[in-house]
């Protein structure tokens, strides 16, 4: 096992009324917070919602919120988090992203202070959390459109042992543990990410990934209108979890971030019929039969595990799907993904 993870998704009215609203209501019709109107029935330009202080079920280190809703042109929002540890005193609201169709690209100067800093789509605890809160500021340059949120995920997660890690990856009984519909292969089409524009090829893994995903799921798209989508203005990447878990908000499916210790929360979804994209990095001979040598970090697509609980992947770091469909080894492939991040951004079709 690996570090102590834990999320939790709000996503129904019941769920919402627990937060502040200024200038945003819930829309029982659409089942989503947007903006509300004034008297003469147009909407607010800005409005913002405020979540109630959440308590962790353990100290953590580093937190990632992820949302899912619809951002027509002139409109985006402004994620803020604040956090408390042992002390008493709140952190500064530190502003750690902004997302939607808007030319404004600059941000906000609150990336870290003595509590925490801004990682570009996470924030990084420097004194164990404890309780954290949040708020999301929605804005819209035309009275007659509005942002929307229906769904928002907040994972957290403690890396205080990662030291021990290594040594605590698929304890020896894992084997046997194994549940018949977990062994799966979904039949998700392969990309390459090396095929795509020069200036974009060598840094489109996650789009990649998400495409292949949204193509098993229906959605068929080219990679570089996906990268486009995804694309992150702010930090200059197009591999931002949030973003690309954002964007196939936008089209429709439940898509969400979240820090995981081990593969089972993957198996799940593999049973459900569900490919899911995770973030790894590794040294040279570090993870074997991997079309790369090494990587600070990339993103691959997991579709299924073998009888020995072996993932196997769609690796877009290859032109060839023959190298791309990939088996890892269990124990080489959790290593390059728990020790870096534990990160997994899932894609599922929405529920009605």
């Amino acid at each position: 096992m690996g570090p102590q993870c834990s999320y939790f998704i709000h996503d129904t009215q019941k769920d919402f009324s627990q937060y502040q609203l200024s200038n945003i209501v819930y829309n029982g019709t659409s089942a989503q917070l947007e903006l509300a109107k004034n008297d003469d029935n147009q909407y607010f330009q800005e409005g913002m919602l405020t979540s109630p202080i959440l308590h962790s079920e353990f100290p953590f280190e580093a937190l990632v919120l992820s949302w899912n809703g619809s951002f027509p042109e002139g409109t985006y929002l402004i994620y803020e988090v604040q956090v408390k540890g042992r002390s008493p005193f709140w952190s500064p609201w530190h502003e750690v992203l902004r997302y939607g169709k808007h030319p404004v690209v600059k941000e906000g100067e609150n990336k870290e202070s003595w509590a925490a800093k801004v990682d570009s789509d996470q924030l990084k605890m420097k004194v164990s959390g404890r309780e954290f809160r949040y708020r999301i500021k929605l804005f819209s340059e035309s009275p007659e459109k509005t942002p929307s949120i229906r769904m928002i995920c907040a994972s957290y997660a403690n890396y205080s042992k990662k030291k021990d890690q290594e040594r605590l990856l698929y304890p020896s009984n894992t084997e046997n543990t194994l549940k018949p519909e977990w062994i799966r292969d979904l039949e998700v089409p392969f990309r390459s990410q090396l095929v795509e524009n020069k200036d974009i090829s060598w840094r489109a893994c996650h789009p990649t990934s998400l495409a292949m995903a949204l193509h098993y799921h229906g959605t068929e798209l080219p990679t570089a209108e996906v990268a486009k989508g995804v694309w992150d203005p702010h930090n200059g990447i197009y591999g931002n979890w949030v973003y690309n878990a954002a964007y196939a908000g936008e089209l429709g499916y439940q898509s969400y971030v979240r820090y995981c210790s081990s593969f089972d929360p993957i198996k799940e979804e593999i049973a459900k019929g569900n490919p899911v994209i995770i973030s790894i990095k590794f040294g040279k001979g570090e993870l074997e039969n991997s079309p790369m040598n090494s990587t600070g970090g990339h993103i691959i697509l997991v579709r299924g595990f073998n009888e020995n609980g072996d993932p196997i992947c769609n690796d877009p770091g290859t032109r060839n799907e023959s190298t791309g469909h990939v088996v890892y080894k269990k124990e080489e492939l959790e290593k390059a993904w728990i020790t870096h991040s534990g990160a997994a951004v899932f894609v599922n079709p929405r529920k009605n």
